[in-house]
């Protein structure tokens, strides 16, 4: 008997499975992998090493951070305000998720684990869901091909000290609001509409002509002055008579009235490795972007070089031999860094740090000649 009803089990399960899509795999929940994340919305000026170091306590870990938002940031050079990084709650250091967990930016994040040939679902909280992007892999250090699209654009640059000879101006909004408001402290974001008044001796732009609105900044080098890009405006409207109207299409920083505008030039990136050069080239850090503690990978220095001397996608290397910023003869240099040029005007040639050695990046620091554009 018992040997009857074990013959008819095995019968029956060998039939079950004979049937076409029995139990569809659809009919059982996928295994998904379940943790509390902390959010980070992307504020203007933010970058991956501030982000690291105002959650992990640690800049130098700001590529964990980029691994885990591959579905977010593209370039680790590059965030964008509004974006919303994510970085897993064991990974914070506990004032700061205590912060983020008062402000409501702790969420639980649900990623189901994907069958063969499937793709993986990143659902937040009960509801919604984002496909998830193929991984980027971090580039090796110090071995990007050339400066990337857009960094020219974004680059803060060294103007005269009155800023940018012949430049116009952000006038006020296209917007007419229903209510009586003052509009002189307005902050426009993207696709907002603006009325402007062209440079000096640049005539009345047509429908398309772009424009670069910027944030004037400090004095640097005595006689010159920070200029930093908020956004590149387009022509909308430019009728006989009529206000000139601009779109806001990308967008940098705050963008405000009263702020000057420049024509957009579209300057030629450099796609091309630049190779070892034994040009006799030297400069100095006149500047650091933004005053950071530690100046790191994906901030700004302006270097004092030669007038033309240097161009776009060149490459130097920072040499700590300085004290309290000037020079040391009792200290060995070292290389510390590797900046990329991806600006150059009159007065200065602005870099980016693309490679890190030593932390002692600094103003007065002499900067050498690397690598050449061809």
């Amino acid at each position: 008997m018992k040997a009857q009803i074990r013959y008819s089990t095995l019968v029956a399960i060998a039939f079950l499975a004979m049937l076409p899509g029995a139990l569809a795999a659809q009919d059982v929940p996928a295994p998904a992998d379940t943790a509390r994340e902390v959010t980070h919305t992307v504020k203007p000026g933010d970058t991956l090493w501030d982000i690291a170091g105002q959650y992990l306590n640690d800049p130098f870990k700001w590529p964990d951070i980029f691994r885990r938002n591959p579905d977010v940031v593209e370039n680790p050079h590059w965030i964008y305000p509004g974006e919303v990084i994510r970085i897993p709650v064991g990974a914070v250091r506990p004032d700061a998720l205590a912060d983020a967990e008062r402000a409501g930016n702790v969420v639980t994040t649900i990623r189901t684990i994907p069958a063969p040939g499937q793709s993986a679902t990143t659902v937040f909280g009960p509801g919604g869901g984002a496909r998830m992007q193929p991984r980027f892999e971090i580039e090796e250090r110090g071995r990007v091909a050339g400066v990337r699209p857009g960094e020219i654009d974004a680059a803060p640059f060294v103007v005269g000290e009155k800023g940018p000879m012949l430049a116009g101006e952000i006038v006020g909004t296209a917007e007419r609001p229903g209510i009586a408001m003052d509009v002189r402290g307005r902050r426009f974001q993207l696709n907002d509409v603006v009325y402007i008044t062209p440079p000096p001796g640049t005539g009345r732009p047509t429908v398309g002509a772009r424009f670069t609105s910027l944030a004037l900044g400090p004095i640097v080098m005595d006689s010159a002055r920070l200029a930093i890009p908020t956004a590149i405006l387009r022509v909308v409207e430019a009728s006989p008579g009529q206000p000139v109207a601009a779109q806001v299409i990308r967008q940098f920083g705050t963008v405000e009235i009263g702020q000057p505008i420049i024509v957009y030039t579209a300057v030629a990136s450099s796609s091309r490795l630049p190779v070892a050069s034994m040009d006799a080239l030297e400069g100095r850090i006149v500047w650091v972007h933004n005053d950071p503690v530690l100046p790191s990978l994906q901030h700004y220095v302006f270097l004092d070089v030669p007038r033309g001397a240097a161009r776009v996608g060149d490459r130097f290397t920072l040499i700590d031999q300085t004290r309290r910023g000037a020079a040391d003869s009792t200290r060995p240099p070292e290389p510390a860094a590797l900046a990329q040029v991806v600006r150059v005007t009159p007065y200065a040639a602005t870099a980016i740090i693309v490679d890190q050695e030593l932390p002692t990046i600094s103003i007065g620091m002499r900067a050498r000649l690397s690598a050449r554009v061809p």
